[in-house]
């Protein structure tokens, strides 16, 4: 009935604001103002996003007490937001299709133009010990300021999607997907790291991702992933145990859980011990093999691409070999199925065949993480010896 259907969507909202506040208070409340509803997919490519109507003012409003104090103080702000057009108080936003931070009169605006229709990451900090804000763009910094005087705001509700600045035409449009607040000032790295370490699998006994999506692996070896996406940068790393030599897969990417329009043998055993990683372009697959991996001895492997340097394949840190050119990865731009351990039955497409043969992989696996950068010689070696 409306009473349950408005009881669920009061408990959401609360969701969010939780979410929201996870640095600092354990339980904050909020509600949706003019009906807010959800979208899918959100960025992750399989849960649900916030969606706000402009047309109807719609907004959250996270309630108080208790409040959230940022006066005086450093802090950090993130999300993931989707536009569908182009178009003594802390207000953070988009303005003239560039993001935006201002104390009222200090303020800071990006220079980068973001488009509608597509998901982007943005992250607003704000240092107290040099009075300079900063604002980031998936990952990269947009845009710094040194603002004349201190925020000073001590009351007051936070509000999503909406502020009084313009009003009434200052409603967002569109989807907002995990907001987070947290009571420091983030450091560039840190930042990087919340949006390109996609997923990233410990398997301390359990499936659940710590990457910034949270995509919990389900079964026994499927991870589902977000959406792929042709011509973008990525890596994918992991600690491998082999106990066979047997030829089989370590890491398999396809379409659908059974592989039947789109795959690929990203990583795998060819035979006698050798590894084998493979790239997908228009042309088929780009295929590298090189190192043995020993018996019953942990090895860090690792893929990384990007187009200009092409497809490469690194064991314990070091290059062992790279594609001999440039070549663009060629994707199905909706989201994939990861499965580890095993090839998905039934798998087909252009990149299907080649050096890796389906099959069961027979050993260990741990620390799986996926990013949707290349990673340098220095990430890698962090990751082999942290």
């Amino acid at each position: 009935n409306a009473d349950m259907e408005a009881k669920r969507q009061q408990q959401e909202y609360e969701n969010i604001g939780t979410r929201l506040l996870q640095q600092i208070i354990p339980t904050i409340f909020g509600y949706g103002i003019n009906g807010p509803s959800y979208n899918s997919p959100d960025i992750n490519g399989c849960d649900s996003c916030i969606y706000l109507n402009a047309s109807t003012y719609q907004s959250i409003n996270i309630l108080t007490p208790p409040f959230l104090n940022m006066a005086y103080a450093s802090f950090t702000l993130r999300a993931w937001f989707d536009q569908d057009a182009q178009d003594h108080f802390l207000h953070i936003g988009v303005r003239n299709q560039r993001i935006y931070i201002g104390f009222y009169n200090d303020n800071t605006q990006g220079y980068q133009t973001l488009l509608p229709y597509v998901w982007y990451h943005m992250a607003y900090i704000y240092d107290y010990l040099t009075l300079t804000q900063y604002v980031y763009i998936n990952g990269v910094l947009d845009a710094p300021n040194s603002p004349r005087r201190l925020y000073k705001g001590t009351a007051g509700n936070m509000i999503i999607g909406t502020n009084k600045v313009f009003f009434p035409l200052n409603y967002w449009n569109d989807c907002i997907d995990q907001v987070c607040y947290f009571s420091r000032a983030k450091k560039a790295s840190e930042i990087l790291s919340n949006v390109t370490l996609k997923v990233a699998y410990t398997f301390n006994n359990i499936l659940l991702d710590s990457g910034s999506l949270g995509i919990n692996g389900t079964g026994t070896s499927l991870l589902y992933t977000t959406s792929d996406t042709s011509i973008n940068s990525y890596s994918k790393v992991i600690w491998i145990t082999s106990t066979a030599t047997t030829a089989g897969a370590i890491i398999h990417v396809a379409s659908t859980t059974i592989g039947i329009s789109w795959s690929i043998q990203m990583l795998d055993f060819i035979n006698t011990g050798n590894l084998g990683a493979q790239g997908c372009s228009t042309s088929g697959s780009t295929p590298l093999t090189e190192p043995t991996v020993p018996i019953n001895a942990w090895t860090h492997v690792a893929i990384t691409y990007e187009s200009s340097n092409g497809l490469r394949l690194w064991m314990n840190g070091t290059l062992f070999v790279a594609s001999a050119s440039s070549c663009n990865y060629s994707a199905t731009d909706v989201p994939v199925t990861l499965t580890m351990d095993a090839s998905l039955s039934s798998a087909a497409g252009s990149c299907t065949a080649g050096i890796i043969t389906t099959g069961q992989y027979f050993g260990f696996l741990d620390e799986f993480k996926s990013f949707s950068r290349e990673l340098s010689l220095t990430d890698v070696s962090s990751l082999v010896n942290p």
